[in-house]
């Protein structure tokens, strides 16, 4: 029978439910985790764009902070080649009109020139007459000199984008104390080749200069630059700002690099031009103002061995952000520019993209991956994420792509880095990972099943509780319905449970009543009895819907006797009725009466669940009628 197994009925429906739910959920779940990592692409997209658009404005700003601040270094400068020029125009001089040389230079330990002049007789037309200045001199015969072993050396002077012909040139050291090389002094002449003339006018200019004038100014200018570029600029860099590893360079007018902060790698690039190509040291030097770009680190610093590496074992392609800051005189004429660099990098403390996407960052150069917070990831993954056309307006919308990384599902949206410059591929990826916000809505899926399970086996325990305590023992009383009514007269209804056994008892009254046997329990009292004395006969009044507690108001038999006391007072109270009826009350005893009393006790506390029943006696025209007071 179905109504025996509601319970399994009832479980396999809310396991149904419960798998539905699950799906429900788990479709659910599936479109809030990529809609959460829609909204954690965009949030990061715009975070990284803002945090890498305010680094560019901050490298700009600290570099024509700087700038200002180094002008007074070119002043210094201005100074000093000025007074080297009245030195060597005056030692010149001296070597009389015909020698008047077409080129001088000086040269500092490291082959750069300190300062030069050419005579625009042997150069092109608007050729600056201090072009070579600040440039390096790499030809062989001046480090013969330079290294003290010849007096003096002889070599060409070639420069065929400012002379009109190659000059013979004569190179002799300027000494100090012991005869140590302090710097290294060129000259030419045009027409002049004669080795012999050559060496004896560069000896006598030798004698004549000033070495004192040309040596010692230039190291107090050098110190005040250094102490700007090498230490104060970085260190503050540093200390307010948080940027870790920058470097500082200062440039002359022509883009030549005369200084560079970082000391161990001081004659790297040094009086070399510094990125001939870049637009934004055009612009920087031609429009004069501040201007920023992104060049990879070998640009401008050297590779070391602790460069971070890619998957394939080969250096990333380390990017910096660069700044320029025009240096201007009191005129507004360009007398250099300041350069200030920084990496970009996902863990730079100044940018902090770990802390403020929460999410994944990847930065890529040339379609090589340069710097990220994720592990394991390849450039070539991201090479299907298409990237967003920012234009002029920042907040637009990022367009998303699905990428997968080692079997997980990833969101990905991508963009070039601001202001880096024509032509530049530095481009930044922010992703977020579908499988791990669908982990967050994990926990609601678990809950589903968990209560799913657990109410299944609610059902599974009150069905069968039902059934063993209900269902059952109704099925034993339907049992023997069916016997009465198939004509076994004689069948006694037993007692399935002590839930059914009021109604046991019930029933068979009711049948006795009906074929006017003796009651229960009272073939045992005539048994006793013997020869069949009068039957104790009573109703019982209305049932109460509840028990009563001692005191209650409405509990009117007395609660100060016990029981041998209270069943001998109700007993005489029934006969005094039963007589008042004109009953015959003969042979009546107490304990068949208390029998009585006992059965109809049980039947009413397995009803209502209490623990005794007194009767009170209430006489009637017709019967004697016993009201019950079940007590709690």
């Amino acid at each position: 029978m179905v109504k025996g197994h509601l319970g399994i009925v009832g479980a396999i429906v809310v396991l149904i439910l419960t798998g539905g739910g699950y799906a429900f959920v788990a479709s659910d779940s599936s479109k809030k985790a990529d809609s959460a990592a829609k909204k954690r692409v965009a949030s990061s997209f715009h975070a990284v764009r803002s945090v890498t658009e305010l680094d560019a404005q901050a490298v700009k700003a600290h570099a024509q902070r700087y700038a200002l601040r180094t002008s007074s270094v070119f002043t210094q400068l201005g100074i000093y080649r000025r007074g080297v020029g009245v030195e060597f125009t005056r030692s010149a001089a001296s070597l009389g009109e015909e020698w008047t040389p077409d080129f001088m230079a000086v040269l500092d330990r490291k082959n750069i020139v300190v300062w030069s002049s050419l005579n625009s007789t042997v150069t092109k037309k608007n050729t600056p007459t201090d072009y070579v200045t600040n440039r390096r001199v790499r030809d062989v015969y001046v480090d013969k000199v330079k290294l003290g072993k010849a007096p003096v050396a002889f070599g060409t002077l070639k420069l065929k984008e400012v002379l009109t012909t190659p000059l013979h040139t004569v190179a002799v050291p300027l000494l100090g104390a012991k005869n140590r090389v302090l710097m290294v002094v060129v000259l030419a002449w045009k027409g002049k080749s004669n080795k012999a003339e050559l060496k004896a006018k560069a000896l006598a200019f030798q004698r004549i200069v000033n070495v004192v004038v040309v040596v010692r100014d230039l190291k107090r200018v050098y110190a005040g630059i250094d102490a700007l570029l090498g230490s104060r600029f970085p260190r503050e860099l540093k200390n307010k700002y948080g940027i870790t590893g920058a470097f500082v360079g200062l440039l002359d007018k022509r883009g030549v690099l005369m200084r560079r902060s970082d000391g161990r790698t001081n004659s790297l690039f040094v009086g070399e031009q510094l990125a001939e190509k870049s637009q934004a040291l055009y612009e920087a030097r031609a429009q004069k103002y501040a201007t920023t770009q992104i060049w990879p680190k070998e640009k401008i610093l050297e590779q070391t061995s602790k460069t971070s590496k890619g998957t394939s074992g080969r250096p990333r392609p380390e990017m910096l952000r660069v700044g320029f800051g025009p240096v201007l005189d009191e005129r507004t004429q360009l007398q250099g520019v300041l350069v200030v660099a920084w990496p970009i990098d996902v863990h730079a403390s100044h940018l902090k993209l770990d802390d403020i996407t929460g999410g994944k960052v990847a930065l890529l150069s040339h379609g090589e991956l340069s710097s990220t917070n994720m592990k394991r990831l390849k450039a070539s993954v991201l090479a299907g994420v298409k990237q967003t056309n920012l234009g002029p307006h920042q907040w637009v919308k990022p367009t998303i792509s699905t990428v997968s990384v080692e079997g997980q599902t990833f969101l990905a949206a991508a963009a070039r880095l601001p202001r880096g410059g024509q032509g530049d591929t530095s481009i930044f990826v922010v992703l977020a990972s579908v499988d791990q916000e669908k982990e967050a809505f994990g926990y609601a899926k678990v809950m589903v099943l968990v209560m799913g399970v657990i109410m299944a086996l609610l059902f599974l325990v009150v069905g069968w509780m039902v059934r063993r305590y209900f269902i059952l023992s109704l099925d034993e009383l339907e049992k023997g319905v069916a016997n009465i009514v198939a004509g076994n007269m004689e069948y006694t209804f037993g007692v399935p449970s002590r839930e059914t056994e009021g109604l046991a008892y019930s029933l068979n009254v009711l049948m006795a009543q009906l074929l006017g046997r003796p009651e229960p329990g009272e073939e045992e009292e005539e048994e006793n009895e013997g020869t069949g004395g009068p039957r104790i006969l009573f109703s019982l009044g209305a049932m109460p819907d509840r028990a009563y507690n001692p005191g209650d108001s409405q509990l009117i038999p007395r609660m100060d006797e016990d029981r041998p006391t209270y069943f001998t007072r109700i007993f005489n109270e029934y006969l005094r009725a039963m007589q008042d009826l004109g009953e015959e009350t003969t042979g009546m005893e107490i304990a068949a009466f208390q029998r009585k009393l006992d059965v109809n006790e049980r039947m009413i506390c397995a009803r209502l669940k209490c623990s005794e029943v007194r009767f009170s006696v209430v006489p009637g025209d017709e019967e004697v009628v016993l009201q019950p007071y079940p007590i709690a």
